[in-house]
Parts: structure tokens; sequence; C-alpha cells
């Protein structure tokens, strides 16, 4: 079946648009995508795939389009989120509104996700935002939001050629060796699992993808055997920062998935505290204003 694309949809994820025309569930999206039913100008695409002007859009399965619901209005918000979230905006301008994320909350929809952060976005603004960009549920800190087509392509287009600049702190179990360095490494995601992995063998750094990660320790304690260490991410894969951790033998604090020791109820201590995504915008946080964050 060949899919019409609203312009509202230009730059947003092919998954989004699935379930908002054709109510389809985020499982069956993977399936279809798995299966190579999800096709763009002719060639099989992931379901997180951000859909560009001029796209052709084909999906090889017997779907309908549905009549559109404003699921938002549907859904009974928790005002513990929606307070933090209306307390979380940084910046505001007419084309960007920039958050600082609180822990805790998706980005997007998705198996098993009941609440998320596209379900608060007629809270944040009367403008359709458009997500540009994720950062990871249980991370906290900087997140761009598009208010028009124009700035979601733009910005869509620079995090692509990698002209957006960010950096992270972290607090890691345990002090690295090297107090400076840079981590490079290929990161393989598991088609069993669906995990990310640091490639273990030449087939895997084959299937995988080069991640380059530079780093600083900016404190540490000896007595909690803790670390801060600020991270500067310059390719942009699946829990790339996480695994550059694990890989120098000091795994971020509260992450249950590349931990060597999982402990159950840490938050995972790690903050995107600046992005510059010159000249559109420019931000940075504090730790201050991070309040799940450990003291080192």
């Amino acid at each position: 079946m060949k899919i019409n694309i609203d312009k509202d949809y230009i730059g947003r994820r092919i998954d989004k648009l699935l379930r908002d025309k054709y109510g389809l569930l985020q499982s069956k999206i993977c399936v279809l995508a798995k299966q190579k039913k999800i096709l763009v100008n002719g060639e099989n695409v992931k379901f997180d795939y951000r859909i560009k002007k001029n796209d052709k859009i084909e999906v090889l399965d017997d779907i309908k389009e549905v009549k559109k619901v404003d699921d938002t209005k549907k859904k009974e918000l928790p005002q513990e989120m929606i307070f933090k979230l209306k307390n979380a905006i940084i910046f505001e301008n007419e084309d960007i509104l920039a958050i600082n994320k609180p822990y805790g909350l998706s980005v997007q929809g998705g198996t098993g996700v009941k609440h998320c952060l596209e379900d608060y976005f007629h809270i944040l603004s009367d403008k359709k935002l458009r997500i540009v960009h994720r950062i990871d549920k249980d991370t906290s800190g900087i997140l761009l939001l598009a208010k028009n087509v124009d700035t979601a392509a733009k910005l869509t287009e620079m995090f692509k050629k990698r002209e957006i600049h960010k950096r992270y702190l972290a607090v890691l179990s345990g002090i690295p060796m090297r107090m400076k360095g840079t981590i490079k490494t290929y990161i393989f995601q598991s088609k069993e699992d669906n995990i990310a992995y640091n490639a273990r063998n030449t087939e895997e750094r084959m299937n995988g993808k080069q991640a380059i990660t530079k780093y600083n320790v900016i404190r540490v304690n000896k007595e909690k055997n803790l670390s801060l260490v600020e991270f500067f991410p310059l390719t942009g894969r699946k829990h790339q920062i996480r695994l550059h951790a694990q890989n120098i033998k000091c795994p971020i604090v509260g992450d249950e998935k590349y931990a060597f020791e999982k402990k159950k109820n840490q938050k995972l201590q790690l903050f995107a505290i600046e992005l510059d995504a010159s000249p559109l915008c420019k931000l940075a946080l504090e730790e201050k204003d991070f309040p799940t964050m450990i003291k080192v």
C-alpha cells in the first residue's frame, strides 16, 4: 500500500506516521520493518527512519487508514510530570523549544511505554512540536524540539552532518586509568536481543558502525570509587556513551544494561549538559540543574 505523507510528518519518524494514520501497534511496525515490508523510495528502512520531503513510502501489508484521534486529550497524564515539564523549558523562540528532559520519560512511544514526551506536547506549546533527536528514557538533559517543518528539516540535517556538538556529564563506577582520552570502538547491534555491544570480533566489526567519543575526568572520589567525567560524542550511535564508559572499565552508575555489577533502584547518572547548534542556538546547563545527580 502506498502512503501519502502530510507535510507535518516531514522530519518525523516513520513509525509515528504508521501509528497515527493507520493505528498500527509499535510491535507490528517492528515486525514489518524486520520483514523488510516498509519501503522508502523502493528500499527497505528501519522503523525509526525519519521522513524526508518527496519520500515515496510503501508498506507491503494490508493496512487501512484510520480516523486520527488526539490521544493526548484522552490520556490521563501524571500531574507530577506535567509540573516538571512546565518548569523544564530552558529556551524558546519562534522556531525552537528546548527542555531539560526529566529522568524516566521516553521521548517517543513504543512497546511498554505508557506515557512519552509526545503526549505532553500540547502542554509545552500551542504550536505543533517536532522531534529532531532523542536521548534515552533514563538520561536527563537538553532536548531540542522544532516548531515548524523548515526548522525540523534544518536541525535533522545538522545532526546528520554532525554539525551539532554535545557534551554529557556522567558519574562513573570506578576511576579511569587515563584522565583524558579518545575512545574508538565499533558498535554492533545484535539482531537476537536488540542490544548494542562494543564489537567483540572481526565479524561484529564488519557489521558494526564506528563510534568515537572524547572524554575528560573532572574530579574523582577515591573513598567512594566514583568519578565525574565529561563526554564529547563525535558520532551518534545507540547507547554510545554508556558502551564507551564500559569500554574503559568504568560503567555509568545506575546503568542496569551495561554495568558489570547490576544494582537495582539506582538512577542512571548520565546527563546531556550542553548542546551547540549554532547559529540556531547554543545551550548549557549546570550540575545543579540535575536533581538526580550523585555528588562526587
